[in-house]
C-alpha cells in the first residue's frame, strides 16, 4: 500500500439486502479491482467503510488509507450511504467525480431479509442493532404495520433516494443493477458494470447463493401484501424515472 493511499474511483453505495455484497466479492476476484483493501474487518459492517455516515470524524486521510494507490481500481462498498442525502452531500464534497454502483431488488422481499439480517444480529447478543430504528424482538408483521417511520421499509422507497442522489451526480455517473436480474444473468449484468467502470471484462466466478440465507419462515401473505400495495405507487414513481420498468418485480 502506498503511504499516501487514495480516495475510491467508485462507490457501491446502495441498496441494503439488494445484492451489494455479491457485486463486491465477484469484483475483488478481478485482476485490476479492489474494494476497501485495507479496511479493518468488523462482524457487524464486514469490509464497508461507513465513513460518509458513521466515520466522517475520521477524516479524510483515514479514508483515503483504506485505498491502495497501486494502478488498480479501488472501489467502497456501503449501501447505506444512499439512505440519508446528508451522506450523500458528504460523498459529493469528497469524491464528486466518483462512479456510483447502485443495487435494487424488489423492496417487499428486500425489507423481509433486512428484518432477517437484523434479527440474526439480535438474537446473537448484538443488541445495538436495536438502535437501527425497526421494532426488535417483534415479529415481520409488526415492522411492516409501522410503515414509512420504519428503515426495514422505508429503505426500500428506492425512488426517493435516487432523486436525492441524482441532485449531487449525473445520471450518467450511476448504474443501476436489479439484483433479480444479476441473479438470473450474472455474467451479462457483470460486463455491464466492468463497461460501465472502464474495466477490461473478466469472466469471473459468480456464486448465486454467495450471502443468501435460508429462513426457517417464509414471508407471511399479509405482510406481503401490505408491502405489494404500500411499494406500488413508489415503483411506478421509480419506474418513470429510471424510464423503464422491472418486470421481476410484478
Amino acid at each position: 500500500m502506498s503511504d499516501e493511499g487514495k480516495l475510491p474511483d467508485f462507490i457501491i453505495c446502495g441498496f441494503q439486502k439488494a445484492g451489494t455484497t455479491t457485486i463486491m466479492e465477484v469484483l475483488n476476484q478481478s485482476s485490476n479491482i479492489e474494494l476497501t483493501p485495507n479496511i479493518t474487518k468488523s462482524y457487524v459492517y464486514g469490509d464497508e467503510a461507513h465513513f460518509f455516515d458513521l466515520h466522517w470524524e475520521k477524516g479524510i486521510e483515514w479514508y483515503k488509507k483504506i485505498f491502495n494507490n497501486n494502478g488498480k481500481l479501488q472501489g467502497d462498498k456501503t449501501p447505506d450511504y444512499i439512505i440519508e442525502k446528508g451522506f450523500i452531500k458528504k460523498m459529493y464534497s469528497v469524491v464528486p467525480n466518483a462512479k456510483l454502483i447502485v443495487v435494487m431488488r424488489n423492496p417487499v422481499t428486500r425489507a423481509y431479509s433486512a428484518y432477517n439480517h437484523y434479527n440474526t444480529y439480535y438474537n446473537e447478543g448484538h443488541k445495538e442493532v436495536a438502535d437501527w430504528g425497526w421494532v426488535a424482538g417483534e415479529s415481520f408483521l409488526d415492522n411492516v404495520k409501522s410503515f414509512e417511520k420504519n428503515p426495514l421499509i422505508s429503505n426500500g422507497i428506492y425512488v426517493d433516494q435516487l432523486k436525492n442522489l441524482f441532485e449531487f451526480y449525473p445520471k450518467d455517473k450511476v448504474h443501476i443493477v436489479v439484483g433479480e436480474q444479476m441473479y438470473k444473468n450474472g455474467q451479462e449484468v457483470f460486463r455491464g458494470i466492468f463497461k460501465f467502470l472502464r474495466s477490461e471484462y473478466q469472466v469471473l466466478p459468480f456464486n448465486v447463493a454467495h450471502n443468501k440465507k435460508e429462513y426457517k419462515e417464509q414471508m407471511d401473505d399479509e405482510s406481503r401484501k401490505l408491502l405489494t400495495e404500500f411499494y406500488k405507487p413508489h415503483n411506478e414513481i421509480l419506474f418513470k424515472l429510471l424510464g423503464y420498468e422491472i418486470k421481476e418485480w410484478s
